[in-house]
């Protein structure tokens, strides 16, 4: 049975994290709270869920439990249990390559996977210690390095995305209270830097995520025993600052279990009733919820988002066991993934590549011994993008700032993954938004200064091979600020970003 408690005890098998903290460091002083309640929320109804062809195959079994997946590109990481023992097994999907990060006999568990780096939680056999640690597979020689190091410190649930590593830390004594806090693994040695500052005041927060590329870290904040929680975000400028946490959700229901790809944040809550799927914008606006009418009544939690593509599990009225399911809204498509009412699917992870490939990792029990798990996966083909992925290659020092009231000339060019220009006069930008970072959106019109830009459109630019916006600052604050666009008929958005002062 899904559980709402967000507790993770290693080898239950059943939620996504939660940990405690004892602070290395201090930044933000300042707190949005935007008031994002059930009345604002819009409900998104994809009808009946369509099955998915796949292929799938187990990836870790045998004796011992098999336990906690997290996946990155085709690396899947987990937890193996054995009596006592512990230590983190991975598996490329794509080659097939196995291993376990060399642990000295430690206790290892928790781990995080981005790229060809883990972090985990060791325990040290000869200490109290609760350190995590970082391993890269491609540089065996390099061994095992502990990141952030800070005598005392007691940290778990790592989660990572770029060279980010988002983890709990537990306040003091403590084994309830605790913070959230980020390290660099560019940097292993560097401190620390907290984002919250609760410290011993019976909150707890939990379920760390970072998106993909390391810019934006979510969690819930919860009171000790589990309740009360509410989802909260902050985010990295482009000079490497973290800006100002902002509260995303204030519902009377339970907000949990958040997860980001850097341009939403998709969460748990029973706002509604029971447990479903909400997701909205960093910036709390655009607030909708996953309705699912062809099994009302069901249960809906743990959601994990790549590429804007949502997996979840879910519970059908009447059954204990939990199947997965895929959800993108910008189609607004429902794919069932498992059909196995016997089998229990839970702890999912999901990676999207550019291309529409899938992959999903999960633990189900081994049925061989109550509590113990194994890995699977699966894989499809969600099918060809119905045009290419273009990523913002900017074309101006976003670190340098304008002057209120002057004009901002935002310059780009569309790339791929690669950095190879796909500008073309035949391919349009729009303006979709102007919103402040800290989650303050402005009532003022992106207005192009003289009207070099009209019908909120970029002008494509012959010399620059790219577009340009000229962006009156007239009125907008002194603070880091987006102007937010998509491309052609595109759901996406993407986002330039300038600082005023």
């Amino acid at each position: 049975m899904i559980s709402v408690d967000t507790a993770v005890r290693i080898g239950t098998g059943r939620s996504r994290g939660t940990g405690w903290r004892a602070r290395s460091a201090v930044v933000l002083g300042v707190v949005v709270a935007l008031s994002v309640g059930l009345p604002s929320a819009s409900a998104q109804d994809p009808g009946a869920p369509v099955p998915l062809e796949s292929d799938a195959a187990p990836v870790a079994t045998g004796p011992g439990n098999q336990t906690d997946p997290h996946l990155s590109g085709s690396l899947v990481t987990w937890t193996d249990i054995s009596g006592t023992e512990s230590r983190i097994g991975y598996a490329d999907l794509a080659t097939g390559t196995t291993g376990y990060v060399p642990n000295a006999g430690h206790r290892d568990s928790l781990s995080g996977v981005e790229g060809d780096r883990i972090v985990f939680r060791r325990v040290f056999t000869d200490s109290s210690a609760r350190s995590l640690m970082v391993f890269d597979v491609t540089a065996p020689a390099v061994g095992v390095q502990e990141l952030a190091p800070e005598p005392g410190a007691r940290r778990a649930f790592p989660a990572i995305g770029g060279s980010t590593v988002a983890f709990m830390q537990f306040s003091g004594a403590s084994s309830t209270e605790s913070d959230v806090c980020v390290a660099d693994v560019a940097v292993p040695t560097a401190p620390a830097v907290c984002l919250t500052d609760d410290g011993l005041s019976g909150v707890s927060n939990r379920d760390p995520a970072v998106s993909p590329d390391g810019s934006t870290v979510t969690w819930a904040k919860c009171q000790t025993d589990g309740t009360g929680c509410d989802i909260w975000v902050v985010r990295r400028d482009a000079a490497g600052t973290w800006g100002v946490r902002t509260q995303l959700t204030d519902s009377t229901g339970e907000d949990i279990l958040p997860a980001t790809d850097g341009q939403i944040v998709t969460y748990a809550s029973n706002a509604a009733g029971d447990y479903d799927i909400w997701w909205e914008d960093l910036d709390g606006t655009n607030e909708r919820q996953l309705v699912l009418t062809d099994a009302p009544g069901s249960i809906e939690t743990n959601p994990n988002i790549e590429r804007g593509a949502i997996s979840f599990e879910r519970e059908l009225p009447g059954d204990t066991n939990a199947d997965l399911y895929l959800h993108r809204p910008a189609a607004n498509v429902l794919n069932r993934l498992t059909t196995t009412p016997d089998v229990d699917e839970t702890l999912n992870a999901i990676s999207l590549t550019a291309t529409d490939e899938l992959r999903i990792v999960w633990a189900q029990p081994d049925g061989l011994f109550p509590g113990h798990n194994d890995i699977h996966a699966l894989w499809a083909d969600l099918g060809a993008p119905a045009g290419p992925v273009y990523q913002a290659c900017l074309l101006y020092d976003a670190t340098k700032a304008h002057r209120a009231g002057s004009t901002a000339p935002l310059k780009l060019r569309l790339c791929d993954a690669s950095g190879v220009n796909l500008s073309s006069p035949e391919v349009t930008l729009a303006v979709a938004g102007l919103v402040k970072r800290d989650g303050s959106a402005t009532t003022a019109l992106a207005d192009s200064a003289g009207n070099a830009n009209p019908d909120s459109a970029f002008r494509y630019d012959a010399g620059l091979a790219g577009y340009v916006f000229n962006l009156s600052t007239k009125g907008l604050s002194r603070g880091t600020w987006e102007l937010r666009f998509t491309v052609g008929g595109s759901p996406t958005v993407h986002a330039l970003p300038f600082d005023v002062r």
